[in-house]
């Protein structure tokens, strides 16, 4: 097969990967750095690309050269996170212009998301994190009903009832409840949500999930 024939995630794979084939040897016991392994594929490669550059630099099941990878990609995180024992995951934020360190243990949902990724690194609140935030808050309260997730938000010690917005018939709702209301039911055009308050639902519910998080640990803890 011509090279050139090839996509351009499997260029990626052979360009990178053959030279570092090339100089495997020269760099055992050193430090090799590859940004952004995930350019140009699809998210199974995705998934696989860790594996591939760790086995590049693998002898008798041993790994010789130490990895740094930039990814903005959450399968290749998740991949990463697997084996916590062998690699450090390190966020880096940026705030006020500059970048900074940040844990992944700030992460509240059970899973790798790139939405939680993007609040946590660049600040960004989308709708994405706040439909996994207010599904995951009901999964964790057993709430088959929008009413009785509301509910359980009032009852939060960390709920201001100043928070409440006026929905459907003039009924008062938990702001994570109308907010969730504006982005399923945009037909009803009786909401209002801007940046400001989108950011402000997602930080309360992201507070109230770990008060929920912190409450079961507590629970089985004594049990």
């Amino acid at each position: 097969v011509n090279i050139d024939d090839l996509s351009t995630g499997e260029k990626q794979i052979v360009f990178r990967g053959s030279y570092l084939l090339r100089n495997s040897h020269n760099l055992k016991n050193g430090i090799v750095l590859v940004d952004e392994p995930e350019l140009s594929m699809h998210p199974k490669w995705q998934t696989e690309i860790l594996k591939f550059y760790r086995n590049l630099f693998t002898y008798d099941g041993v790994q010789k050269t130490q990895i740094f990878i930039a990814t903005h990609s959450e399968f290749v995180l998740k991949e990463a996170l697997k084996d916590q024992d062998n690699v450090k995951v390190i966020l880096l934020q940026v705030k006020d212009g500059r970048t900074v360190v940040g844990p992944i243990e700030e992460r509240v949902l059970p899973n790798i998301e790139s939405s939680e990724i993007d609040y946590l690194i660049f600040g960004m609140s989308t709708y994405e994190y706040h439909i996994s935030l207010f599904s995951y808050y009901s999964t964790l309260n057993k709430c088959e009903y929008i009413d009785d997730v509301d509910k359980t938000i009032r009852g939060s010690r960390l709920y201001d009832p100043g928070f409440d917005r006026k929905g459907r018939k003039g009924k008062m709702e938990s702001l994570p409840v109308y907010v969730r209301n504006f982005i399923d039911h945009p037909e009803e055009k009786i909401r209002s949500v801007n940046e400001a308050l989108l950011g402000q639902s997602i930080r309360l519910l992201r507070s109230i999930i770990q008060e929920c998080q912190t409450s079961k640990t507590s629970e089985q803890s004594d049990e």
